[in-house]
């Protein structure tokens, strides 16, 4: 079991937990509601900028289950179709995910699995990021134009305020401070799971009236995913020692090395990436 992953997905995963009973997010979202005025482009792209940019630190389930409800409430008063933006917030969290070594599970397990740190993680992927955010917004706004061309017959202009401020600022902080740790890591010689964890603890000093039963009602969606996690691990390294990745690797090989000269053929190799990249991709969308 790789409990760097575990470890780090747990920590963030409280993190958040403790942060959803400040209010912050629900303050977040009504004020993109009120700044969108009623123009829906506006707000599905202000909506989908925040879930991408939450989705940086924070994994895509978690940022769908806390931006979702209150999606759904802003549609409500300002009575238009909430698919756009539930569609855009599931598309915009795995885009946004996709660019931190932190912010996806996947991400994690490459990066355990083959020592990669956070910034050279980020600088290969954030240009890529930005493209795709850039067109998902656009491939949004063309696959909904009916309903984004609807005047809405209602506003968003309900303020709703912090139930714990104090709080949200303490979470918001401690959250600063584990992006600039992520940043230097490397540098310090420290794991990212000892980043998270020391976030999470530095954050439960300071929110000493934290319920530890309500932090735990808020991780009801994420605990699966941990053990989903764990038993994911025992099962590749059952199948490992079996011994089974080797057979199939023994079909690849020779597609891949010139049997004279016992050197990687360059348009095989190529091919073969670009193979492996859409199977992943069709399997992951499957399963």
């Amino acid at each position: 079991v790789d409990w760097n992953v575990v470890f780090l997905l747990g920590s963030m995963m409280a993190v958040v937990a403790i942060m959803i009973n400040t209010g912050g997010f629900e303050v977040l979202a009504a004020n993109i509601g009120k700044i969108a005025k009623g123009r829906q482009f506006m707000l599905l792209a202000l909506l989908g900028t925040a879930v991408t940019v939450i989705s940086l630190l924070l994994d895509n389930v978690t940022t769908v289950v806390i931006f979702g409800p209150l999606i759904v409430l802003i549609c409500q008063k300002m009575r238009v179709t909430a698919i756009p933006y539930l569609m855009a917030a599931a598309l915009l969290s795995d885009t946004g995910g996709v660019a931190t070594l932190v912010g996806d599970p996947p991400n994690l397990m490459i990066g355990s699995a083959f020592d990669i740190a956070f910034m050279p993680f980020a600088y290969k992927m954030f240009p890529i990021v930005f493209v795709a955010w850039i067109a998902t917004l656009f491939f949004m706004r063309y696959l909904f134009k009916e309903e984004l061309a609807i005047v809405p017959d209602g506003k968003f202009e309900d303020s709703i305020p912090y139930k714990d401020k104090s709080l949200w600022n303490k979470s918001v902080s401690i959250l600063g401070l584990m992006v600039i740790l992520f940043i230097i890591h490397n540098t310090i010689h420290w794991e990212p799971w000892m980043v998270a964890g020391t976030g999470l603890i530095l954050l439960t000093i300071l929110a000493k009236e934290i319920e530890f039963d309500d932090v735990m009602k808020n991780m009801t969606h994420e605990i699966p995913l941990l053990m989903f996690f764990v038993a994911l691990f025992m099962l590749v390294g059952g199948v490992e020692g079996s011994k089974f990745l080797e057979y199939l690797g023994q079909f690849i090989i020779p597609f891949l090395i010139d049997p004279l000269t016992g050197e990687i053929i360059p348009e095989n190799f190529m091919k073969t990436c670009i193979i492996l990249m859409w199977v992943a991709a069709i399997m992951s969308a499957a399963i």
